[in-house]
This record gives C-alpha cells, sequence and structure tokens, in this order.
C-alpha cells in the first residue's frame, strides 16, 4: 500500500513519517537548514503479517503544489496532518482538493503536535477537520491525535496498527494492461548506473524487459529491480519501484517522464478530459484559457477548449465559442468536435494503413473495421471510427466486401489451380453445416497438403466464400447466414443470447456454441456483456451475403 502525507507547511508530515518509519525523508541540506520539506521524500516499513507499507513525503508550502501532486499521483491512502496548534488552514484545504481531483477515496488525519496544546483546543481542532472532510471522499476518515516527538505516544501506536491492518485487508491491484511507470525520481549508484524510481501505473515490468523513455523515444533495457525498496524480479501495479536502467544516461531522464512498454506510446499534444471543478472556482472557463496539466508526475501549461457548456456550481451554464471551422460530428448519439486538419489526418490515416495491409498481405482482402482502427489510431472512439469510415465509403475511397475493408482496385483472385481446388473444398464445408470438417480432414479428403488447403481457404475468407470461426475451422457463407439468423431471433425473443441456450439451438456441443458466438462478437454483429451476448445497435456486419 502506498501511503502519501498531505497538509500545511511545518505541519509535522516529515517528522510523522520518521516516527512511524524510522526514516528522515528530508534529504537536501537546504531542507535541513530551513525546517521544511522542499523535495518528494519516501520512506518504507516492513508490515508485522506481510507486506510493506511505501510512504510519500510531500512539500506543503503552497509554491511547491506541483511537486506535491508529483508524489500524489500514485498513492492509495492520505494521510493528511494538521497541526492542533494552528488548526485547519489554507494548504490543508488546497491538499484535500487534490486528494479528491486524484480520486483518492480512503485515508487518515494524524492531528499533530498535541503536546504544544490544551486538551480543549485538541478537541476543537478535531471538530474543525471533521467540518472540512465533510464534503470530501475522507468524510468519516479516523482522527488520531499525536505527539510524533514521543515514541510511546497512544496515538502514534493506534495509526501504526491502523495502517498495518489496512495493508493486510487491501485489494491486490490487478496487473493488467500494458507496463507504464510515472518518473518522480533519477538517480545514480556505483555499480547499477542510471535508476529511475517511481510508482507503476499498469501492467508489470521484470528484469530483462526493453522500455521506453518517453517524451524522447528512447530504448533501455530493465537491467534490475527494486520493488517497495525490496530486491525483486517483477514490478507490477501500484508498487513504487526503482528500475536499474542500461541504455539511458541520467540526464536522459527526469520527473515527469515515462517509462512504458514499447506499445503504449502514441505521442500527441491534446487530451480529451472531463472537467470537474471544486466549489471555490469561480472564474469563468473560456476558449484557450490557460490551465496547468498535472499528468502522472509532469507538469504542463495548456489551453483548455470547452466542448460543452461550461456548469460552475449554482450558475447557468455559459457557452464556449468554437473556431469557425470546427467541424460537429454527430455518430453513436455523440456530438465530437474536430478540426478540419484532425478530420483529415483520420481519414488519410486509415487509408494509408489500408494501403500498408494491402502491401503486407496481398492475399487477403483486407482488414475488419477494428483491426483497422488498431492499426491507425487505437485511441479513436468506435463511433467517430465509424463515421470516418462512412464518409471514406460515402467519398467511394475505401470498399466493404462482407466485414472486410478494402481500396478500390484491390481485388483477392485464385489461379486455376487454386479455384480447382476451392471448388472442392466448398461443397465439403457446406455439406458439414454446422459441424465443417477440420482443415486436416479436408485435406486428407482432397489429398493436398495442409499448407495449401489452409492458403486457399484464406483466399476464399477474402472473397466472402467462406468465414473462419477458429484456427483451421472455417464455415460455409450459406451456415454462417443460418446462424445469424438464428441468433438474431433468439435476441429478439429473449433480449440476449446465452451459450447454452444458443447450443440447444443449433445442436451444438458447449465449446463450438462459445467458439460460434466468439465469432460474431470479434466481427462486430454481437458484444458480449457478462455471461451473454446481445446484437450490436449499429452493427455494420453481417454483411449483404448474410443477410
Amino acid at each position: 500500500m502506498i501511503i502519501g502525507t498531505a497538509g500545511h507547511i511545518d505541519h509535522g508530515k516529515t517528522t510523522l513519517v520518521r516516527a512511524l518509519t524510522g526514516v528522515d525523508t528530508d534529504r537536501l541540506p537546504e531542507e535541513k537548514a530551513r525546517g521544511i520539506s522542499i523535495e518528494l521524500g519516501y520512506a518504507y516499513a516492513p508490515v508485522p503479517q506481510g507486506g510493506v507499507l511505501g510512504f510519500v513525503d510531500v512539500p506543503g508550502h503552497e509554491r511547491l503544489v506541483h511537486t506535491m501532486v508529483a508524489g500524489a499521483c500514485g498513492i492509495d491512502f492520505a494521510l493528511l496532518t494538521v497541526a492542533a496548534d494552528d488548526g485547519v488552514m489554507p494548504q490543508t484545504l488546497e491538499h484535500l482538493a487534490i486528494i479528491d481531483l486524484l480520486g483518492v477515496s480512503a485515508g487518515a488525519v494524524a492531528l499533530t503536535k498535541i503536546d504544544r496544546v490544551a486538551s480543549q483546543r485538541t478537541q476543537e481542532v478535531t471538530a474543525q477537520v471533521r467540518a472540512a472532510l465533510a464534503a470530501t471522499p475522507l468524510a468519516g476518515a479516523l482522527v488520531f491525535p499525536i505527539d510524533a516527538t514521543d515514541t510511546g505516544c497512544p496515538g502514534l501506536a493506534a495509526l501504526r496498527q491502523h495502517l498495518y491492518e489496512l495493508a493486510t485487508r487491501a485489494p491486490v491491484h490487478e496487473a493488467n494492461g500494458l507496463f507504464r511507470l510515472a518518473v518522480d525520481r533519477v538517480f545514480t549508484l556505483p555499480g547499477h548506473g542510471t535508476l529511475a524510481a517511481g510508482t507503476v501505473f499498469s501492467g508489470q515490468v521484470r528484469s530483462g524487459d526493453i522500455v521506453v523513455v518517453m517524451p524522447g523515444k528512447l530504448s533501455a533495457r530493465v537491467r534490475s529491480l527494486h520493488a517497495q525498496s525490496r530486491p525483486a524480479e517483477v514490478g507490477r501495479t501500484g508498487e513504487r519501484c526503482a528500475l536499474a536502467l542500461t541504455g539511458v544516461a541520467k540526464d536522459d531522464l527526469a520527473r515527469g517522464h515515462w517509462l512504458a512498454d514499447p506499445r503504449v506510446f502514441i505521442a500527441s499534444n491534446r487530451l480529451d478530459v472531463r472537467l470537474h471543478f471544486l466549489r471555490e472556482v469561480d472564474a469563468p472557463v473560456k476558449a484557450w484559457s490557460p490551465v496547468h496539466v498535472h499528468l502522472g508526475t509532469a507538469h504542463r501549461v495548456a489551453h483548455v477548449v470547452p466542448l460543452e457548456p461550461v456548469r460552475l456550481c449554482g450558475r447557468a451554464p455559459e457557452e464556449l465559442p468554437l473556431p469557425a471551422e470546427a467541424l460537429k460530428i454527430e455518430a453513436g448519439g455523440e456530438c465530437y468536435v474536430l478540426t478540419p486538419d484532425r478530420w483529415r489526418a483520420l481519414r488519410e490515416g486509415a487509408l494509408s494503413a489500408l494501403a500498408r495491409f494491402h502491401q503486407e498481405v496481398p492475399d487477403q482482402a483486407g482488414p475488419d473495421a477494428g483491426r483497422l482502427r488498431r492499426m491507425s489510431f487505437p485511441d479513436a472512439p468506435p463511433a467517430l471510427w465509424q463515421a470516418v469510415l462512412a464518409q471514406l465509403q460515402e467519398e467511394r475511397r475505401l470498399f466493404a466486401r462482407g466485414a472486410w475493408l478494402h481500396l478500390p482496385g484491390h481485388h483477392v483472385t485464385l489461379s486455376e489451380a487454386d479455384r480447382a481446388l476451392a471448388d472442392k473444398l466448398r461443397p465439403l464445408i457446406l455439406a458439414g453445416r454446422f459441424d465443417p470438417p477440420w482443415v486436416r480432414d479436408l485435406a486428407t479428403t482432397v489429398r493436398d497438403r495442409e499448407g495449401r488447403v489452409r492458403a486457399v481457404l484464406g483466399k476464399l475468407v477474402g472473397q466472402g466464400e467462406v468465414y473462419q470461426v477458429v484456427r483451421d475451422l472455417y464455415y460455409d457463407r450459406d451456415a454462417i447466414a443460418e446462424l445469424a439468423a438464428i441468433l438474431g431471433a433468439c435476441h429478439r425473443e429473449h433480449g440476449a443470447v446465452h451459450a447454452a441456450h444458443f447450443r440447444d439451438l443449433v445442436g451444438l456441443g458447449r465449446k463450438r456454441a462459445i467458439q460460434i458466438l466468439e465469432f460474431f462478437d470479434r466481427v462486430g454483429y454481437t458484444r458480449r456483456i457478462r455471461d451473454a451476448h446481445v446484437l450490436r445497435a449499429q452493427s455494420a456486419w453481417p454483411p449483404a451475403a448474410v443477410n
């Protein structure tokens, strides 16, 4: 579990972390001389039941908010400190707002410096804290009165035990997706070279993996790694990791960079976001208003262009004049606003990707819509992507043959020998109806090589004569038409299709029924919702031959 401190300057965050871990996170001479935190500090404490608590200590000064946000971006738990003598202060509220915006909903409050005040003052500040938390995700968080300079303080022991118990119950982060780590610290160690540390946002990384540094697109190899301050072979989502890297120098990395799987990055200088305004915001947000953007550990200045009326708390929405040349694209119940250059780039990018596909695999008719999107603009919303393809088809710059997309003039042709073999294969597949023979059985029957049978069937797929349901299992288009009709009728009657019911309707085993349903999901005729399959409302499939 990663714990991040928060709170006003000089309210005892660093002293508290030292009391909990034995580590002084103020490393810089300037920090020790001035008695305040300037940089992010890190400390770890073992949990008796197993595991490690990781602490990120953040500065509290108002001029170092960007540093605070960089440290708080990957935390699981917020440890808010409020000094009993000062009470709730401006940075207390500012840090609470940041925790809210970051989506951190778990936390506790350390009411520090209770040794400096009377018990009545402690009670007053406790009431202040509860009032400040009431409208935040930390409402109801436990408050621990603490003297962090007294190792025998009951409140300190209670807080430590509370953190231990939470750590043992904390859900394990799913290490899904491709690896991404937000770098917040870069340093060197003798014998280890360049090290980059940060919180893993998704996926996992192992010793020997190749990662990319962004921005910059430099490649590096993970020589070794520490996870939660311990040597490890793998670092996972939610853990603080330090990676020893080869192939990059210390000057190639800085806070705000990302380390990630090479497949992750598609560079862009624009983001689509949903704006959430705090109650304290009273200035209108207009087109091209300057904003500070904190993304991971990066801090950038940008301009915001609202795409719909902006509503501040208690006010009527204000209309975002858009640039005169902006295009509004209505698709899938949504309205997308794009510049002409972006709309042109989407269309030309689709055609370029399709041309590359034809060049690389000329024997195939083309990719389906989903695959073409993944090849060109994987982040494009599916509804907007369908609008792009529809426009290109209307302009006759792109054509669909069944589920497959192709450029004008591209055709999959069969040689005389291929056609002769196809004429032997299709009747065998059609005769099998819902349970056609596998490629190995077809090859045995026609007395030809499996590889050649597979190649000819691939060309027939490109021509829409057969469909590949799973590897080496092809269905005739007429059989697919029957199955699609059965599926559609079942959906209309029951509102959804389950594998067991579909199995009974088509007279096949459960495994084959599931394979067919997954095929229809894959080509976009249906989509899976939990254990059921439902028809897509705006599916471009099935093609005309199957209707």
